[in-house]
């Protein structure tokens, strides 16, 4: 479990939720566990959070590397992850599964300059892929 409160999880749900379905009765704090993503899951891996109706919700994964860094799918485009990206190293790649989890693919890939790839058949979703 993370440091803090028991409830910081469900904070985590509350930024990852893609319409902002999840609240709390209280005061939401969410703000004060936005800067623990994107949240380490194993090694390289880390889960972006954010995730955005425009690829149904769908995760995305940052992947740290020394020959640049991977964006899995894409999460919101917003300045925070674009800080902390930069403050992990950037993105040079980001890989798109599928046609329906690009988001904001386009945003991120003019952010850091980085390529995107995506499956021949999916590439309508993302043409200058």
């Amino acid at each position: 479990m993370y440091a803090g409160s028991r409830r910081r999880p469900t904070k985590f749900a509350m930024l990852a939720c893609p319409v902002g379905a999840i609240g709390t009765r209280h005061a939401n704090l969410a703000k004060l566990v936005m800067h623990d993503f994107p949240l380490p899951i194993e090694g390289p891996v880390y889960y972006c959070g954010f995730n955005s109706r425009k690829s149904f919700g769908g995760n995305s994964y940052f992947v740290t590397h020394p020959d640049g860094n991977w964006l899995v799918d894409s999460p919101k485009f917003l300045p925070f992850l674009v800080r902390r990206f930069n403050q992990m190293g950037g993105v040079r790649y980001i890989f798109l599964t599928h046609q329906d989890d690009v988001a904001d693919a386009a945003e991120y890939a003019r952010e850091f300059d980085a390529t995107r790839i995506i499956h021949r058949a999916d590439a309508r979703a993302q043409r200058d892929a």
